[in-house]
């Protein structure tokens, strides 16, 4: 298997354990954040399905997901308890997440530099944006590892979705 065809596949599965946490979580925030993880792996997916047929002058256009999670966050905690959330029964599948996002940021760092300069280029979007997903997966974990989640949003930080991810408070 050709290392796009290696990095097709990873996005496929990516968006399909997305998807799969998203439809088994309780949280309707957390669900909305998984399915936004989905989209993002499609659009991985063809950003490298289009670098692998050559169509052009590829530019992976970088998305506003830190932004968006941090509004559903925002959102989370306006719900002042209302809302159930995952519990630690939930953590290994998002370790599991977690996990794979360094895996797929690695691998996109290191066949980098392998590849021509259109292709490396992409392959270094690509790893900075399984950065942004590595850094909402730890997020998420912090979060449903807390004894009352709905009060650690109040007093948690959240990377500036502006400034590549130093902490900021999340109010």
């Amino acid at each position: 298997m050709n290392v796009f065809d290696y990095a097709i596949r990873m996005e496929q599965d990516g968006e399909k354990w997305y998807r799969s946490i998203a439809d088994r979580s309780t949280s309707a925030g957390l669900k909305k954040i998984f399915s936004l993880l989905a989209v993002e792996e499609i659009r991985h997916c063809k950003a490298v399905e289009q670098l692998k047929r050559r169509l052009g002058n590829m530019y992976l256009e970088p998305t506003g997901i830190l932004g968006e999670v941090k509004s559903v966050f925002r959102d989370m905690r306006k719900m002042d308890g209302e809302e159930a959330f995952d519990g630690i029964e939930g953590l290994d599948g998002f370790t599991g997440m977690r996990d794979y996002e360094v895996n797929c940021r690695n691998f996109y760092l290191e066949k980098a530099g392998q590849l021509d300069d259109m292709s490396q280029r992409i392959f270094l979007q690509l790893a900075d944006e399984e950065d942004k997903h590595l850094r909402i997966m730890n997020h998420i974990i912090d979060f449903v590892s807390q004894e009352e989640p709905g009060k650690w949003l109040d007093r948690s930080e959240w990377p500036d979705p502006d400034d590549g991810g130093t902490p900021r408070s999340g109010k």
